[in-house]
């Protein structure tokens, strides 16, 4: 299993995760159809296997759980209903919790990321307060969503691995594809917007996960 990481440096890992991931963007406009579900969650469980095998010690088991539970959200939200976007809310505040945990083990308060940090805490405030009047009885899960993928972006600002901008990016990627999410369900629909979401979404998870390679010798 160590040669997976290797392999990561010849584009091994690339190509397993980057080809399913846009064999599903390039067919976002054929949606719904058989089997969509399975397509979409295959580069995260593969994510999710890979992190298992070869990020080290217990953060790669956290990490690899991160990623199953963002799988059981990109499944859930595959359907159409109240009850499975909330199901899918559910699976990925649980996800960012998860990271927000892992990104914790390694965490010390940066100075010089401190703009970074006030910039995401001004948009995810910004974000609280332009969905307001739109979220109804959602009002509650989504503002605790919206902390949720703070801590995340914070904790991520003050990582102190190997790759800390590889993981700052991969964050603030994926919360750009959450707001997205937000704004096109509770705001207004966006021509296009699930082309944009998934493609960030990819983006950042891929980048969370590739900040954890051990780099090669």
């Amino acid at each position: 299993m160590e040669m997976l990481s290797l392999k990561f440096g010849s584009g091994g890992l690339l190509l397993a995760f980057w080809l399913p991931a846009l064999a599903y963007i390039a067919v976002i406009h054929l949606l719904p159809f058989p089997g969509d579900f399975a397509l979409k969650s295959l580069p995260i469980l593969f994510l999710a296997a890979t992190a298992w095998f070869t990020i080290p010690g217990v953060t790669g088991k956290l990490m690899a759980i991160g990623f199953l539970l963002s799988a059981g959200g990109d499944i859930s939200l595959s359907f159409e209903g109240d009850k499975f976007f909330i199901m899918g809310l559910s699976f990925f505040l649980l996800a960012h919790i998860m990271y927000v945990v892992v990104f914790a083990r390694d965490f010390s308060f940066s100075p010089n990321k401190l703009p970074v940090m006030i910039l995401l805490a001004i948009f995810a405030v910004g974000m609280a307060v332009r969905l307001y009047s739109g979220l109804g009885e959602m009002r509650l899960p989504v503002f605790i969503y919206i902390t949720a993928i703070l801590a995340m972006g914070l904790t991520a600002a003050n990582w102190q691995g190997e790759r800390p901008w590889w993981l700052l990016a991969g964050a603030i990627i994926f919360m750009l594809s959450d707001s997205m999410i937000a704004i096109n369900k509770f705001l207004v629909p966006i021509s296009w917007s699930k082309y944009f979401i998934m493609a960030t979404y990819y983006a950042g998870q891929f980048l969370i996960f590739s900040a954890f390679l051990p780099k090669r010798a």
